[in-house]
Formats: structure tokens, sequence, C-alpha cells
């Protein structure tokens, strides 16, 4: 961008200058994870390895479980049991509360939290009682507008796959994994067997299988992590013994864990060991965690197919799954 008298160089987001200051590289990935404690949580970020932690966001509510992300807009989102959706930049500035409706003497629980990247929305998960109803909510960035996807349903952890149109839910009440287009079709259920109180879930692309969309979850009352197809196929058990499993998040091979029992943050390495990446103090959980890079979130020409007059919708614009 040129100044006057001079130039100044920027990258697009996932990307960050080389050292002459004029040329742009891929920013490294990093992991983000949540430290509850009984006064509050916070936001870690740390390199892939566990190296390098730095606070983020040093209070980011009462309870917060699941933490997601815009890379593209450079924008945080997260779940807070406590009653409330919450938002940041990227860099854990600006905090601000983005959901939290009055409910009188009623209470709510929000749950998932995955972000729709490509077309801007947040779906999040709410748990209600009373006047409360318990639904998948989504968030329309563009409008700044809120409306259900899905009322009645009990969701514990969320995930999309953008590209394909898919979002995924774990139910930990019925002990079921489910999908469904985001469109509101193709509704189906993937699991309803050997599963106890399935909590969070993440979708991920293995390089060892030719980049087919797999799901992780985790189990928190049988105690391990497993992963099928997304269409249910290929079922496999990666992890046991995990006393509390809570949240998962496959990235390049790797599946990513927090264990709130133990307070540990671990990785499942390709190799099929098991390394710890880090512990929070005593009275704390490890709940949330996620990896932030451009290959989870890649910027294209064709970020969002309804941009154009609404994509000839009158009201509601989304793709058909597999579209």
């Amino acid at each position: 961008a040129n100044t006057e008298g001079s130039y100044n160089c920027a990258c697009d987001p996932g990307y960050q200058l080389v050292m002459d200051g004029t040329l742009c590289e891929v920013s490294p990935p990093y992991l983000l994870y949540v430290d509850s404690g009984l006064t509050g949580s916070s936001i870690i970020a740390t390199d892939l390895n566990g190296e390098n932690a730095r606070t983020l966001v040093s209070n980011s509510g009462p309870c917060t479980l699941h933490v997601d992300y815009d890379l593209r807009r450079g924008k945080l989102y997260w779940s807070d049991q406590c009653g409330y959706i919450y938002m940041a930049n990227l860099d854990g500035s600006s905090v601000s509360v983005l959901y939290n409706p009055p409910d009188g003497n009623n209470t709510k629980q929000f749950w998932g939290l995955a972000v729709d990247w490509k077309r801007s929305k947040v779906y999040f998960s709410q748990y209600g009682q009373g006047d409360v109803p318990t639904q998948i909510i989504v968030y329309n960035v563009s409008n700044n507008s809120f409306h259900v996807f899905l009322d009645r349903e009990y969701a514990s952890g969320l995930a999309i796959d953008p590209n394909e149109g898919w979002l995924y839910w774990t139910s930990a009440i019925y002990a079921e994994i489910w999908r469904i287009g985001l469109n509101g079709d193709l509704r189906t259920l993937i699991h309803d067997t050997e599963l106890y109180s399935p909590y969070f879930i993440s979708i991920g692309f293995s390089e060892l299988e030719d980049d087919q969309p797999r799901i992780y979850w985790t189990d928190n009352l049988l105690y391990k992590v497993e992963t099928s197809f997304a269409d249910g196929s290929s079922r496999a058990e990666l992890l046991s013994d995990i006393t509390d499993a809570f949240d998962v998040c496959f990235f390049n091979d790797t599946v990513f864990f927090t264990d709130s029992d133990y307070r540990q943050l671990r990785a499942l390495l390709p190799d099929g060991s098991v390394t710890l990446l880090a512990t929070v103090a005593s009275q704390h959980d490890t709940t949330g965690v996620n990896v932030v890079s451009i290959f989870r979130q890649p910027i294209t020409t064709d970020i969002n197919e309804c941009a154009s007059n609404n994509g000839g919708c009158e009201q509601y614009c989304i793709n058909t799954p597999g579209s």
C-alpha cells in the first residue's frame, strides 16, 4: 500500500511478512486451548509442541468451553456454559458479548460452537430450562442477525465442513452423533451405538487417507477418543482410559485433546505416541482446544456463494450439501 513518500507492506490473514519486509509467507500454525478456573477462564495460545505459551484472553468468562475462529476476518468466538457467547479479535483484544438474550429467572447454557468461515456464520448450541428453549442457533455476521437453525435439539459439540456444506453435532444426553446440510436438508444419524456421553467433535482431512474428511469425538464417560469417516464408516478407537476426555481437534495427522480431570492438553502423534503439551493449575480444567492455520481455513476466490444477490434467494441463502 502506497503512503506519501514511501510504502507499507501487509499480508492477507494467515500470512506474515518475511525478514525483508516485502514478501509474505504462511504464518506458523498454533494451538488455542482454554484454562478454566473457579474465578474465570483464559484462552491460551501456544506452538503446536506446547512451547511459547501466551495468554490471548485473560478473562474469557466464568465457564468457557469451546473456542473457534474466523481467520479471514480476524475474529475469535467462544461459548460459555454460564450463558454467554463471546467474540474478540484474533489477538484477544476487544472482547465483547455476542449473545446473551434476557431469560428472566430461567437458565441457559451454551456448549458447542462452530464457525462457517466461508459464509461468515457462527453456529452454537443452547441448553435451556423453563421458557428458554434448547436449540442450535446461527449468527449471520454480515447482517448481525440471529435465527434458530434447529429447535429442540440437545447438541453438545458442533463441527462444520464449509466446503461440503455439513453441520455435525454430538448429543451427550441421547448418546448420538448426527449431521445435517447447512440448508437444513438431509439430516442423518451417523452413530448411536457404543456411545455413552459424546462431548465435543472435530472434523479433519488426513493426508494419510487421500484427504477424506473424518470426524473425531470425545466420549466423556467411556473415557476415549474415536474417529470415523464423515459418513460413519471406518470407525476406530484412537485413545482410551482418558478419565475426563473433553475437547478434540485434528490437524496435520495429529489429534490434540484435553483431559479436564488431569488438567492436561495432550497430542496423539502420527507415530501413535502421546505427548503432554500443557498442564494447568490445580482447581482448574482444560476444556476447549483448536488449531489456528491457513490450511484449516484456506482463503479462496469462492468465499461466499450467496454474496451476489443473496444467491437468488428471497430470505436466507445456504448452499446444498456437496455443492
